[in-house]
């Protein structure tokens, strides 16, 4: 697992094979990936500051992908449906949130994952978004910010 503790952007590399990436950075700190998708099966997680999945970035192999408290996953217009896993929307990405984390995706985007944990609570399968997203209450989870939303497909 690289775990990055300095802010900056990583423009056109590529993680492969079974490597991992933890971005601790600092409060109010940001990291952004950009112009390239990895196809690792590693972890991805965010211990603190702010991990940005800019334009052309993806993860498209995760196993876990997590975000601590106080910390803050951005996905952008354009990486929602390759932010944890292929295009189709097979992730099998274990998306697990802190209390006080934020996963934040921009409106019109989906991510898709196989499971997703707030706390210490199982969301079960559904499509769920931020207050932003316009989903009905029971879908709707705090940890979420942006217009976007997060599909958990379930299963295996």
């Amino acid at each position: 697992m690289l775990t990055l503790q300095s802010v900056g952007t990583v423009d056109y590399y590529k993680f492969s094979g079974a490597a991992g990436l933890n971005v601790d950075v600092g409060d109010g700190e940001m990291f952004t990936l950009t112009n390239r998708l990895s196809d690792t099966c590693g972890d991805l997680g965010v211990t603190s500051g702010t991990l940005r999945m800019a334009a052309g970035s993806g993860w498209l192999s995760a196993s876990n992908v997590t975000v601590a408290a106080g910390a803050r996953l951005l996905v952008d217009a354009g990486v929602g449906a390759r932010a944890f896993g292929p295009a189709q929307g097979r992730s099998k990405a274990t998306l697990t949130i802190a209390d006080g984390g934020t996963l934040e995706i921009a409106g019109g985007e989906r991510a898709t994952v196989r499971t997703m944990r707030v706390g210490a609570r199982d969301v079960g399968s559904g499509e769920f978004g931020g207050p932003a997203a316009g989903l009905d209450a029971a879908h709707t989870l705090d940890c979420l910010a942006g217009a976007g939303t997060v599909y958990v497909r379930g299963g295996g």
